[in-house]
């Protein structure tokens, strides 16, 4: 997750996607589920993992992308070995002009953008992207 679940809470308030008390309650439900505050969101209908991760990538100012609704040609997985695609969860799309643009989980893991970078000698881009 890109955030923490203190930051989580933070957000949530400063949006008014609930009041104080209900989100106690989720977070006293997440705790007790041994689920992260975001999972405790998705599972109790406060919000969709989509609009969830429209909200975080906004909060931190960066793009967000929703996976099913892009083809992704096969020449882009040269760009990225996939054990290491996987184990961080990266999936680069098609270059336009100079930058490779990089569907992440983690779009502030600056080794990945520069391994990227390195290896096609082109400027690499974050997006933030659902796990649905």
């Amino acid at each position: 997750m890109l955030i923490s679940d203190d930051q989580l809470k933070k957000l949530v308030l400063s949006v008014n996607l609930l009041i104080k008390r209900s989100l106690n309650e989720i977070e006293e439900y997440a705790k007790n589920s041994e689920l992260r505050l975001s999972d405790g969101l998705i599972e109790k209908d406060v919000v969709t993992d989509e609009n969830l991760g429209i909200l975080i990538a906004d909060s931190l100012k960066i793009p967000f992308i929703v996976l099913s609704k892009i083809s992704i040609t096969d020449d882009v997985y040269k760009v990225l070995p996939e054990r290491i695609a996987r184990k961080y969860k990266v999936i680069p799309l098609p270059a336009i002009k100079t930058v490779i643009k990089l569907a992440m989980m983690d779009p502030s893991n600056k080794l990945i953008l520069e391994m990227v970078e390195r290896k096609t000698g082109q400027k690499s881009y974050p997006l933030s992207f659902n796990r649905t």
